[in-house]
């Protein structure tokens, strides 16, 4: 039980991680760490299947406990891996790489959405861990931001040339927004 609930915190940091990358401004550095993180969370999330599996071969008087540990843990789980999914195709837009270029002031927004969901998936990590969030992170407030600043640009911009990046990345946004919200509403 205490190797999931450990793995299953690790998800929640790793989900930060995620969110905040890329960190470098040189592309082949960033993908090379994107890579190597996709790698990290797809094991840690089969080592919390493998772990929360293991728990039902353990018996005693936390039995109930831990397995009421393993239901949660799947129900996140199932909202995890798609929100992974969101943020690996979001990854693109931060990084700017070809094709996925947003204006200045989409980017500027887009990465404080960014910080604010990765400071919410600190906060429910150290829930579990029993200890109170630095900040909570205000992904709502920062996805709103965000949509006002695209949506503004957009105005901008002749009608013929509205950018279909900035429509693409609001949607994987709000997704993004949703999944998170109700992560850290729910775990």
């Amino acid at each position: 039980t205490e190797a999931m609930k450990n793995a299953f915190i690790t998800d929640f940091r790793l989900m930060a991680l995620v969110m905040r990358e890329p960190v470098s401004n040189d592309l082949q550095v960033a993908t090379t760490r994107r890579f190597s993180l996709r790698e990290t969370v797809s094991d840690n999330f089969a080592n919390v299947r493998t772990q929360g599996d293991a728990v039902l071969l353990e018996f005693g008087p936390s039995r109930r406990e831990a397995m009421q540990w393993r239901t949660r843990a799947q129900i996140a789980q199932a909202r995890l891996r798609p929100l992974y999914l969101t943020r690996m195709a979001l990854w693109k837009y931060r990084a700017q790489t070809p094709g996925f270029e947003l204006p200045p002031e989409v980017l500027a927004a887009q990465q404080e959405f960014d910080n604010q969901s990765a400071l919410a998936m600190d906060g429910i990590a150290d829930r579990l861990e029993g200890k109170s969030p630095a900040e909570k992170g205000d992904v709502e407030g920062s996805f709103e931001h965000l949509e006002q600043t695209a949506s503004k640009v957009d105005s901008q911009q002749p009608p013929d040339s509205k950018a279909p990046q900035v429509r693409a990345l609001l949607a994987l946004s709000g997704r993004s927004e949703q999944l998170t919200t109700w992560l850290a509403e729910n775990v």
